[in-house]
């Protein structure tokens, strides 16, 4: 087992001792150090992650002075944009890369203009960095150079995809005896419970390899900001599930966040979670969503285009009995 830890330059000491860091920023900051991409000295996140992070031990107005503070002192800078709501990038000044293309380089943060162009430099002793080796492109850039088989981020989202289709259809196969007995066009129920039930466990399966490969399961209590988003999408996640991520709660507060001042209903509240998290796994973030969410989005919309329906066939037969006509009942027509 790989064993992680929190790199701290030996320097901030004195800042502690001079009162230029005081506890609450250093706590802050020890949460993006651990948060951060090891392959680019990055930190993608805001407050309510870092409230999040420690349970709520924290006030929001607490953890934001200290952000101000952090930026202001050069140990951080933020790419917030005005008007943005949700996590932002942040580069952490003088981190030491730790893998990747960079690997033994500083990010210099102060040199930086975008998170798409960051300036990396060799670190104070002027030692070189030793040299990586080339990049595989069977796995992932965060793999050491031997690991065995295994998939690039945008081949595990294609597994994961093909199970979630498998999970949704269902296969269609029969088993040889099956087909002695039954037409071809009628598969019996069994068989295709039978067929469904691998497709279900090898998704649920998928997901856990991946959360717990990416370290991003959600094992803490939702504070009253998350609880009232989740309510807005009338979804009660399941907090003890292993296929809850940090990611999909971000989303859903971010969402929710977003449409604020706009009155639309929550099944569509939750189809654009799960597009805010589909776009997250395009660019390899491990924003993966429990299965059972994207069903109750789906019940929503059922019950939506129901209500809609009969508000419809509603408005249909005022249109008419408006017109002078008269709807008999079927037995007299």
């Amino acid at each position: 087992m790989k064993e992680h830890f929190i790199r701290l330059r030996v320097g901030l000491l004195e800042h502690f001792e001079d009162g230029r860091v005081t506890p609450t920023m250093a706590n802050c900051f020890t949460v993006v150090l651990g948060q951060a991409d090891y392959a680019t000295g990055f930190w993608k996140g805001s407050a309510a992650k870092i409230f999040a992070a420690w349970g709520g031990q924290l006030s929001l107005r607490t953890i934001q002075d200290a952000l101000s503070a952090l930026y202001g002192g050069g140990y951080l800078k933020s790419f917030h944009k005005h008007g943005q709501r949700g996590n932002y990038y942040v580069a952490i000044n003088k981190y030491l890369v730790k893998m990747g293309s960079h690997k033994g380089y500083v990010l210099n943060a102060s040199a930086t203009t975008a998170p798409e162009n960051p300036v990396y430099e060799l670190p104070e002793d002027g030692i070189a960095p030793v040299s990586v080796p080339p990049q595989r492109t069977d796995c992932p850039s965060h793999c050491p150079p031997d690991c065995p088989k295994t998939p690039l981020p945008n081949a595990r989202i294609q597994e994961v995809r093909e199970a979630e289709k498998d999970f949704r259809e269902g296969s269609q196969s029969q088993s040889p005896d099956l087909d002695a007995r039954l037409p071809a066009s009628t598969p019996s129920k069994a068989a295709k419970s039978k067929a469904k039930a691998p497709s279900r466990e090898r998704l649920e399966a998928n997901l856990r390899e991946k959360i717990e490969e990416a370290g991003n399961c959600f094992r803490q209590d939702m504070d009253d900001e998350q609880r009232k988003a989740f309510a807005e999408l009338e979804y009660e996640p399941d907090l003890d599930s292993p296929l809850l991520t940090t990611h999909f709660i971000d989303a859903v507060v971010d969402v929710v966040a977003d449409n604020f001042f706009h009155e639309r209903c929550p099944a569509n509240l939750c189809s654009e979670v799960i597009d805010r998290c589909q776009e997250e796994i395009d660019n390899g973030e491990p924003a993966y969503w429990p299965p059972d969410f994207e069903k109750h989005r789906d019940r929503l919309q059922k019950a939506q285009r129901e209500a809609e329906r009969k508000v419809t066939g509603t408005a249909t037969m005022a249109a008419a009995a408006g017109r002078g006509y008269t709807q008999l009942p079927r037995s007299d027509r």
